[in-house]
């Protein structure tokens, strides 16, 4: 028997990877060609398939396609990445000083970088469940 109608339900999003918290300064250009860098942002979250990038402004539009570099450090691996991601989705912030924020998928990652993605995003989570990480 039914007592009453169900309450709004609310569908959450599942993730393809899991995300770990970071704190990586990121190089990024506009578009995808180009050989210098415009400025720089910090991942604040990072996953084996992206990251959640925040500037200081703006830095496209959904779908558009950003120049990315930073470098990974785990416990047995120091790579350098450098590839290009497509804009998921912008989240400007409250206040006209606060930072953007914009999800970023990578999509030209070669074998090496999947594997330092991996390695670094399963670091982070054994540091979480240790203690080692605030």
């Amino acid at each position: 028997m039914v007592l009453s109608r169900p309450g709004v339900v609310r569908r959450l999003r599942e993730r393809k990877s899991i995300r770990v918290r970071a704190h990586l300064p990121v190089r990024f250009g506009k578009g995808e060609t180009g050989d210098a860098y415009e400025g720089f942002g910090l991942a604040k979250s990072i996953s084996a398939l992206g990251m959640s990038l925040t500037a200081t402004s703006t830095l496209g539009a959904v779908s558009e396609r950003l120049r990315v570099a930073f470098r990974l450090k785990s416990a047995d691996l120091d790579t350098s990445i450098e590839t290009m991601a497509v804009i998921r989705n912008v989240q400007p912030g409250a206040t006209p000083n606060e930072p953007t924020a914009h999800g970023l998928k990578l999509d030209q990652l070669d074998a090496t970088q999947q594997m330092a993605m991996k390695v670094f995003v399963l670091d982070r989570q054994d540091d979480c469940y240790t203690g080692r990480v605030g």
